[in-house]
């Protein structure tokens, strides 16, 4: 297997994106294609002593952030194009991205397009939770969606989390503002009896105090409720350890207290930070696209390309164009 990996994709590339394919080489059994300027990348490179199973396909335009779909469809040998394409042409079994999302949906929806019976790919995260991890998707593919739309997310993620989670039921939530059957706006009302009605194992509403506790395998909202859970997450995680690392410096005392906690605060970081539980998933392409933030350093860019191996790995996408019913768009 191999993974197609947009080398011009984030604020930091491609240092930082070379540097994390660098390190990802070392711990999955999987070439890493760097698809993006070869002089940018080579120079990269050679900053590094070792570059295992590491091989660079050369593209030479860029997607910047922001870009139009219009843009993202003209400039065909852009890095993410010629990235999604090599997944298309079964060159590579995924193709993980820094750069901006809209991009890599555009690219996407137009090499890969979508698994029959989808009408458009949620974007999917893992998170901590009490009890292990949970899956939210949408996180920012779609801000605006119908309750279908929600309603394919669930199938999706509940096939997704069956396969890379071990989870023969997974427990699919629907994110709202009560545990009530009649809370919530006119979106997750009418979404609600979809999601009761169906083969799936839901568990009704949850509302944001249980999405730690690990009330819910599967949290499914639309990308913008989903985006703002995420962010907020991500900025509560990095407040929580900045804190606490101010708070363990203030005294001798504390110092050495620090110093004693320090494996057990070491996985205290790694359980809460972004950059530690790699990239979202869009689920429902035909085709495995990784998104890592546009902030995305090398340890992020590592991590995502390990959720791009598992998925690959888990032949995700084959999975859920078997499994998935082609009723699920009524």
């Amino acid at each position: 297997m191999k993974i197609a990996v947009d080398a011009m994709g984030g604020d930091h590339a491609p240092r930082e994106v070379v540097a994390g394919a660098v390190e990802a080489a070392g711990r999955i059994d999987m070439e890493i294609l760097l698809v993006g300027d070869e002089a940018q990348i080579q120079a990269e490179l050679e900053r590094h002593p070792s570059v295992p199973h590491i091989t660079v396909h050369h593209a030479e335009e860029v997607i910047d952030m922001g870009a139009s779909p219009r843009t993202v469809l003209q400039k065909q040998n852009a890095s993410i194009n010629v990235a999604t394409r090599l997944v298309r042409e079964q060159a590579a079994s995924a193709v993980v991205t820094a750069g901006d999302t809209g991009a890599a949906l555009v690219a996407g929806m137009k090499h890969l397009q979508t698994i029959p019976g989808v009408d458009r790919p949620g974007l999917a995260v893992h998170i901590p939770t009490q009890q292990g991890r949970a899956c939210i998707i949408d996180v920012g593919g779609y801000v605006d969606c119908h309750p279908r739309h929600l309603y394919q997310f669930a199938h999706l993620a509940s096939l997704y989390c069956a396969q890379t989670d071990q989870l023969p039921s997974p427990r699919i939530g629907l994110l709202n503002n009560g545990e009530e059957e009649t809370k919530g706006n006119s979106l997750t009302k009418e979404t609600f009896p979809l999601l009761r009605q169906s083969t799936l194992n839901f568990v009704g509403n949850v509302d944001g105090k249980d999405i730690f506790r690990g009330a819910a395998d599967v949290i499914v909202c639309d990308g913008f409720a989903g985006n703002i859970l995420l962010k907020v997450a991500e900025a509560t995680a990095e407040f929580v350890c900045t804190s606490l690392r101010q708070e363990l410096s203030r005294s001798g005392i504390c110092r050495v207290l620090g110093l004693m906690l320090k494996p057990a605060l070491r996985r205290f970081r790694q359980r809460l930070e972004y950059n530690e539980y790699g990239g979202a998933l869009f689920l429902g392409l035909n085709g495995t696209v990784v998104i890592s933030h546009g902030r995305s350093d090398s340890r992020a860019v590592a991590n995502a390309i390990r959720v791009a191996a598992e998925a690959a790995t888990a032949n995700v996408t084959a999975h859920m164009q078997q499994q998935m019913p082609m009723w699920v768009a009524a």
